[in-house]
C-alpha cells in the first residue's frame, strides 16, 4: 500500500505460534513495531524484542466498572500475580453487574428466576475451586476464602465454612454429598467435580427452558445453555488438535 512505516496494534497479543515469524518479518522490514496491552500474559522473551512495545492500560481500569480489578493486578513489571485471585475478582464484578441489571430491568418474580441460574453457576464454580484447592494444591482455608466469588444458591454460609475447613478432598466430598445438592449428586454422579458442575447447571437450564412460561427466563436459560454447548465444541476441537497419535 506504499506505507513508509507499519505499526501493529493488538489487544490480545498472546503470540501462541511463537515469535520467529515476527522476528523474520521485522528483519525483512515488513513492520516497525507491535503494540499490545499489559492486561494479558506476555512471555518474558517478548520484552527483549526491539520490535515490541507494551502499552500500560491498567490505570484506565480504575475509571470503569472493572475498577476493583486494579488492586489485584501486578503493580510493577516483573511482579508476580495470582491468576486465581484475578479470576475471582472478575467473577465478583461480572455477577454483580448481572444481578444489578436483572433487578433494575425485571419484575421481582422474573428477577428471582433469572438470578437462580447465574447463582447456581457462581456457587458451583466456588465448589469446584474449593475441591481443586483441597485435592491438588493443599491450599489454606484463608487463601481459599480470598479466591471465592461468594454468591450463594443452595448452600448456607455454615456449609461453605465446613467445606473450606475440610482437612482433605475426601472430607470435602463427604460434606458435599450430604448437602442440598445430594439429590443431584445421586442422579448425575460426582466422579469429576468439574463435570458435575457443568451437568448440574445444564440440567437446571433445560428445566427452565422446558417449564418456564416467562420468555425472559427461557431466553436467558437458552443462552447459557448455548454458551456451554460452544465450550464443549471448543474442547472437542482442542482435543483433536493436541491429541498424540
Amino acid at each position: 500500500l506504499g506505507a513508509n512505516r507499519v505499526f501493529i496494534f493488538s489487544a490480545f497479543g498472546l503470540f501462541n505460534a511463537g515469535l520467529d515469524s515476527f522476528d523474520k518479518a521485522y528483519r525483512d522490514g515488513l513492520f516497525d513495531k507491535v503494540f499490545t496491552t499489559n492486561l494479558v500474559y506476555r512471555m518474558p522473551e517478548l520484552k527483549k524484542r526491539d520490535w515490541y512495545c507494551e502499552v500500560e492500560l491498567s490505570k484506565y481500569l480504575s475509571k470503569t466498572k472493572y475498577a476493583k480489578l486494579v488492586s489485584v493486578l501486578p503493580k510493577n513489571e516483573g511482579d508476580t500475580f495470582d491468576i486465581s485471585l484475578i479470576e475471582a475478582t472478575l467473577g465478583k464484578i461480572k455477577y454483580g453487574m448481572v444481578f444489578s441489571e436483572i433487578r433494575k430491568t425485571f419484575s421481582p418474580e422474573t428477577a428471582e428466576f433469572l438470578s437462580s441460574g447465574f447463582l447456581m453457576r457462581s456457587e458451583l464454580s466456588d465448589i469446584d475451586m474449593i475441591y481443586r484447592a483441597k485435592k491438588y494444591y493443599n491450599l489454606s482455608p484463608s487463601y481459599i476464602r480470598t479466591n471465592l466469588v461468594g454468591y450463594r444458591y443452595l448452600l448456607s454460609a455454615a456449609v461453605f465454612d465446613r467445606l473450606i475447613e475440610a482437612e482433605s478432598a475426601d472430607e470435602f466430598m463427604n460434606i458435599f454429598r450430604k448437602s442440598r445438592y445430594a439429590s443431584r449428586i445421586q442422579r448425575i454422579g460426582i466422579e469429576d467435580v468439574e463435570l458435575f458442575r457443568k451437568k448440574a447447571v445444564v440440567e437446571n437450564e433445560i428445566r427452565q427452558i422446558h417449564f418456564s412460561a416467562d420468555p425472559a427466563v427461557v431466553l436467558s436459560a437458552y443462552l447459557r445453555f448455548l454458551e456451554t454447548e460452544c465450550e464443549n465444541i471448543i474442547k472437542i476441537i482442542d482435543k483433536g488438535r493436541f491429541s498424540v497419535l
